[in-house]
């Protein structure tokens, strides 16, 4: 995998005050309470970065890396090769409006959506997107669908500001290969951040879009609503640990990783 980066460094909390700094918030006393329980984060030195990578396998898979939103959301634009016009996009963001501009100078055609879970944050973008690109479908798991128009189970009613949109075209589960735009994803279902997060592989480039599931030393968070750290972790290391130590995880916030690395340096996993 051939990975072109442009970098600056900073310190960022992940995912620090999401619910706190969606637009147009006013929050209660009651509210901001919560939101500040719910706020706890590890915190650590991040790369940001915009990415595009080729991944040697099969295929020379591109992935274009944009960071986007208040939260600072990992977008990935997915296509099987750099002629390739069609493509998928795995998460969005709270503002997808660089996503967009992206698509259209490159002329791609965005065909799915797929989502590794539904926390608002990462859902945000698909009206957006569903309204520039008509035809485009949504991809989910069967378990957080609901998410995607109920508030309260999105987060987005914490911060007084509601958010659902239509209900996704398409559900799927584990042992499910998504094949989309040439482009072969097998789930791995790995609830405990929500639950129907997943993670998704591609054997073929030997790459993992892990959602919020994993991250750089670091794990999704848990003390949300029917979240489980211990069914996190348990998930993490029967399905994701398996994978070849050199395989490249793609993660919903921070700088990408390893499964090596996090073998080795991850604290939840010793």
């Amino acid at each position: 995998m051939e990975i072109f980066i442009k970098t600056k460094t900073r310190s960022i909390n992940l995912p620090t005050n999401h619910l706190q700094q969606l637009p147009n918030a006013k929050l209660t006393t009651l509210k901001r309470y919560l939101l500040t329980i719910l706020a706890t984060s590890v915190t650590f030195t991040a790369i940001i970065f915009s990415v595009s990578c080729r991944c040697k396998g099969i295929e020379d898979m591109q992935v274009k890396t944009l960071i986007l939103g208040l939260y600072e959301n990992n977008s990935y634009i997915v296509r099987q090769n750099e002629t390739s016009k069609d493509c998928i996009i795995v998460d969005t963001a709270l503002d997808v409006a660089e996503m967009i501009d992206y698509l259209k100078d490159n002329n791609l055609n965005p065909v799915a959506i797929v989502l590794t879970h539904g926390h608002m944050d990462h859902i945000f973008g698909v009206k957006p997107l569903r309204k520039t690109y008509p035809e485009i479908k949504v991809y989910i798991h069967k378990l957080d669908a609901h998410m995607l128009n109920d508030g309260n189970a999105n987060l987005s009613m914490l911060s007084g500001v509601s958010f659902n949109t239509d209900a996704a075209e398409h559900l799927f589960d584990e042992p499910d290969i998504l094949k989309l735009a040439g482009i072969e994803l097998q789930v791995l279902h790995t609830p405990g951040h929500t639950p129907g997060g997943v993670c998704f592989y591609n054997k073929q480039a030997n790459v993992l879009f892990s959602g919020d599931t994993l991250f750089a030393e670091s794990i999704g968070r848990t003390d949300f609503p029917n979240g489980s750290m211990e069914q996190l972790i348990e998930n993490i290391k029967t399905k994701l640990m398996p994978l070849p130590d050199e395989t490249i995880v793609l993660p919903g916030h921070g700088p990408e990783t390893t499964i090596g690395q996090e073998k080795k340096f991850n604290q939840y996993l010793q």
